[in-house]
């Protein structure tokens, strides 16, 4: 299928829960046990490019959260969390949550790079745990010709509406300045639809649409990622 590229891993982070130096008795938990969170992340296989810009690691959220709720935290950014690692933490179930933004069904700009696992920590003990993030969504970028970006009016008068939606109704608007944001969408969809509504330089009205689907028509899932090459072949007409 032209102008698509399927990627089966986007991105993945890596949290490891090491022993730690710190003396358990210097905490002020009763039977303490040590979990002790260390994020990396590795290479990402995605080209990137204006259009394909992924979050930072530094940036990602953290929850660790236990069984009954008596403990539940959420730290801003990995980077806060680091200032407070080791977690010296009660006996028992937790939660740990990873997340680059909430997730949605549609967004523009805010992929949602997420995974959680649940372990136990035993007192006196350090648990050590490997938590891998991935894309929940379908991503959806464009890489704009100089003379697609050029040929095209985008005033309050002459609007440039450039609209992506899916065979579940789903639909997200991008506007002129945010061509360089990729869309994400829920997966499930059997296709992306692409409307383009503008007026050219020389005052040509344009109403384009096409349909993009797997070569073997079937659904797409999260993580996929399809890269829309916007071109013309004449701004004349």
């Amino acid at each position: 299928m032209n102008n698509m590229k399927y990627v089966i891993s986007l991105a993945a982070l890596l949290f490891i829960l090491t022993s730690c130096s710190k003396d358990i008795e210097n905490s002020n938990v009763e039977g303490a046990a040590i979990l002790n969170l260390q994020l990396t992340a590795e290479d990402c296989p995605v080209t990137l490019t204006k259009a394909t810009s992924l979050p930072k690691v530094d940036d990602f959220k953290v929850r660790v959260k236990n069984e009954d709720a008596s403990y539940d935290k959420t730290f801003d950014s990995y980077a806060t969390l680091l200032k407070e690692t080791p977690l010296f933490l009660k006996s028992g179930s937790y939660t740990v949550t990873a997340y680059s933004n909430e997730y949605k069904t549609q967004a523009l700009g805010e992929p949602c790079f997420k995974a959680d696992t649940t372990l136990t920590v035993v007192e006196s003990e350090t648990s050590t745990v490997k938590l891998i993030c991935t894309l929940q969504q379908v991503m959806i970028s464009f890489k704009c010709s100089e003379a697609f970006l050029s040929s095209f009016r985008h005033t309050e008068e002459f609007p440039f509406t450039l609209t992506i939606s899916d065979s579940n109704n789903r639909t997200m608007a991008v506007p002129y300045d945010k061509l360089g944001e990729s869309v994400y969408l829920a997966p499930g969809s059997e296709f992306i639809k692409l409307n383009l509504k503008a007026t050219t330089m020389k005052g040509y009205p344009v109403d384009f649409t096409d349909y993009i689907r797997k070569n073997d028509e079937s659904q797409l899932l999260a993580k996929d990622h399809i890269i829309l090459n916007l071109n013309i072949k004449d701004a004349d007409t």
